[in-house]
């Protein structure tokens, strides 16, 4: 596998590398290498072989640089591994060119969108037409080289199939979490006239969490609620909310945590009383299916959403929905789905329709079908089966 990313910081990378080690697979994930981190170990089985290149945010040269370097850097890698099967995740569609020689050797490449680029491009770079064209054109020629096609949603599955490849080349994958057996999700006791809300996730603009705290002011005099913000993210963003906090006085009922390990997120989540989701409107957002939502169906709690076009198709009817950028909005449909104990109830069974449906479980298997263990391969290596 080949993401620019940290792992295993990045969910989506880690479930899947280490679903296809638990079905019998040798897995590398040729990622970015962050301060602290070594240049090769081994994380559940996975090996992680870091190229000596950190992220960095910047403007448009300064993200093509960045791509650019790490695609050749990642391209000397896999020439070195010689992997059976390579598996490539976007951010940047381009990257899969990494893998040009293994595919004119035939061996087969998956293009893995987390996000439908071009529209990445418009919302963080509106002003810049050409390169949203360029982006454009960078996903047609990077799904046609790739010999399938992966996404997390259908919404944005219908964008690629009626722009760059066809729908029967393209499978959907959702960002559903992982739920371990066995594992024990305790929620909160209620406290009268109290609502808790917990966030464990990335605190950039983009999660739009202003709105959230800017709601609990609209709530303070006839709901009070707590908020607690798990995670890491824009030391700049997390500043601007700190003063937000500070400025309206919310001190006593908004805090923030540190960054929780993957495998917790789901205990702390357990201990809100609703799951409220928060974006801002752009192109981008319009398509996502976030995995925030999928975890808080996993922790059992009523749905309160951005009313975005990917997230309307897959919940409606199971959630409420706000005005994004609407403070007010956002705190009446919480007061709503906080009173609604009858209507609580049928949205969540609703929801969790959606969730059985989504869940990591069955994404692993459809994952796994797309690299089946060969008996030949698995005796030339001693019985072990290779996806790299």
């Amino acid at each position: 596998m080949v993401a620019y990313t940290d792992y295993p910081w990045d969910p989506r990378v880690r479930r899947e590398a280490e679903s296809l080690v638990n079905r019998g697979h040798a897995v590398t994930v040729v990622c970015c290498r962050e301060a602290g981190q070594v240049p090769r170990e081994t994380v559940a089985g996975v090996t992680v072989d870091r190229v000596p290149l950190s992220m960095r945010r910047g403007g448009p040269t300064r993200y093509l640089y960045q791509y650019l370097v790490f695609l050749i850097m990642a391209a000397l890698r896999i020439r070195r591994l010689r992997p059976a099967a390579v598996h490539l995740h976007s951010v940047p569609d381009f990257v899969v060119f990494a893998a040009t020689g293994p595919r004119l050797r035939g061996v087969p490449v998956t293009l893995d969108l987390h996000e439908a680029m071009p529209e990445m491009v418009l919302a963080r770079f509106p002003r810049s037409r050409a390169i949203v064209r360029l982006a454009l054109a960078a996903e047609r020629l990077s799904c046609r080289f790739a010999n399938r096609v992966i996404v997390v949603n259908e919404t944005i599955r219908d964008l690629i199939g009626g722009r760059s490849v066809p729908a029967d080349r393209i499978t959907v994958l959702y960002n559903s979490p992982v739920v371990s057996a066995g594992e024990t999700l305790i929620p909160s006791e209620p406290t009268a006239g109290m609502l808790h809300l917990v966030y464990a996730g990335s605190i950039d603009r983009e999660r739009d969490l202003e709105t959230l705290v800017r709601a609990i002011g609209e709530l303070r005099s006839t709901l009070p609620t707590s908020l607690i913000l798990y995670g890491r993210g824009d030391p700049t963003y997390r500043a601007y909310l700190e003063g937000l906090v500070s400025g309206l006085e919310l001190k006593e009922s908004v805090s923030f945590g540190g960054v929780l390990p993957g495998e917790r997120v789901l205990a702390h989540l357990a201990r809100a009383d609703l799951g409220v989701v928060t974006y801002v409107r752009s192109p981008l957002t319009e398509v996502a299916l976030p995995n925030k939502v999928f975890e808080y169906i996993a922790v059992d709690k009523p749905l309160v959403l951005p009313d975005l076009r990917a997230m309307r198709r897959t919940f409606d009817g199971a959630a409420w929905f706000y005005e994004p950028a609407n403070p007010r909005d956002l705190a009446a449909k919480i007061r709503e789905a906080a009173d609604a104990s009858a209507e609580s109830d049928s949205r969540r069974r609703k929801a969790r329709v959606v969730y059985e449906a989504a869940r990591w479980e069955a994404q692993a298997e459809r994952l796994a079908a797309m690299y089946p263990i060969a008996k030949t391969r698995v005796a030339q290596l001693g019985g072990r089966a290779a996806c790299t």
